[in-house]
């Protein structure tokens, strides 16, 4: 796509952002629950027809691979910095520390009336949210970068640094699993996330982090103050690889805050895990119990809603099996890591609503041995 087509399309979309944004209500907040409210490109479309696949990415496709892998290098070119909207508060917002940025990965399929690509824009140890600023969104295709669109931080919430970005009809994205980039135009400070669209009846396998990937459940909190490094479990990144291999594609769902986004992507990566898209929860602290199963049970609807299934369930905790099993995934694939909490979760085991797992590695051959998933 030439600059200019890229500038009128950018241009276009801002202005269809601001008009939606500034009439949303609370709920566009929610956006791990799929919702938002900023507009596409507007191109007109059948919102219930299923999105055909890219020929092009159909031909850089590896035979017998799950997705289409799409992937550009560096950076989109010729980004140069704009100008504020706030020449006063938001330099005052970038000049309080580092950018701490996060998008919020797309997971949904090729039939879904609508596909979000949603993130925050932050700065410093205090988690300041720019507001009222503008950021270009571009997505892979093909191997290139596209401007799908500009949008505003706060349109659903003035006192947030929400950006999101609705496509609808023809300007959804294919199947494949492909980089998004967002830039700040008034600093050119960016992010970089994921958009995953799988085939129409495609599944996830869902999998909680703490104690059920790393080795135990305060590990990751305590390395905050020590710096020690975290580890997995061991065989954990090879259970999971076996499943993304039977087109189970992960998704890690955490009740870490969003400010940990990039530091746990970074792990997961580090770690040899398969690439999924992440969960991360609004608040800095979820507490566990009722607070937790509530959190994960409507993060996985939303997923639903986007017309996934959830086929797989992991974590380490009671109330993992019981969010599972609240939205539906059978009590088979429901996989709870041991010993840890084992004097919790083993009457859920024993009754039934779980499965116990001592070892990932001896796991590997059930997640082998699972018919491919569409």
């Amino acid at each position: 796509m030439s600059d200019s087509k890229q500038a009128s399309l950018g241009g276009s979309a801002a202005r269809t952002c601001r008009r939606a944004g500034h009439a949303a209500g609370w709920l566009g907040r929610l956006g791990l629950l799929g919702l938002a409210a900023c507009g596409g490109t507007g191109m007109a479309s059948d919102p219930n027809g299923t999105v055909p696949a890219d020929p092009v990415e159909q031909t850089m496709t590896k035979e017998g691979a799950c997705l289409p892998e799409v992937s550009c290098s560096g950076t989109p070119s010729g980004l140069s910095k704009g100008s504020w909207k706030h020449s006063l508060t938001s330099p005052l917002v970038v000049a309080s520390g580092s950018p701490r940025h996060r998008g919020i990965d797309l997971i949904a399929t090729a039939d879904a009336n609508e596909q979000v690509l949603a993130g925050e824009i932050s700065y410093g140890v205090v988690d300041k949210a720019l507001e009222d600023e503008e950021v270009d969104v571009f997505v892979c295709r093909a191997g290139s970068w596209q401007l799908l669109g500009t949008v505003v931080t706060g349109s659903s919430n003035p006192s947030d640094g929400r950006f999101e970005l609705r496509l609808r009809g023809s300007d959804r994205l294919p199947v494949g699993r492909r980089q998004v980039f967002a830039s700040v135009r008034g600093d050119r400070s960016s992010l970089h996330f994921l958009a995953v669209v799988l085939p129409s009846g495609g599944k996830v396998a869902v999998s909680d982090i703490d104690g059920t990937l790393t080795s135990y459940e305060n590990e990751y909190p305590e390395s905050l103050v020590t710096g020690s490094a975290v580890k997995a479990q061991d065989g954990a990144a090879e259970a999971f690889s076996a499943l993304a291999e039977r087109c189970y594609q992960p998704v890690y769902l955490t009740a870490r805050g969003s400010v940990f986004t990039e530091s746990t992507r970074t792990w997961l990566k580090d770690r040899a895990f398969p690439v999924g898209p992440l969960r991360l929860a609004p608040n800095l602290i979820t507490l566990p119990g009722e607070t937790t199963v509530e959190y994960k049970a409507s993060t996985m609807q939303a997923i639903q809603a986007s017309g996934v299934t959830i086929a797989v369930g992991n974590g380490n905790r009671a109330s993992d099996a019981q969010a599972y099993k609240q939205i539906g995934v059978a009590t088979d694939h429901i996989f709870l890591k041991r010993p840890e909490y084992q004097t919790e979760i083993d009457p859920v085991i024993a009754r039934g609503d779980a499965v116990g797992v001592d070892s990932y590695r001896l796991l590997q051959p059930t997640f082998l041995a699972y018919p491919r998933a569409p």
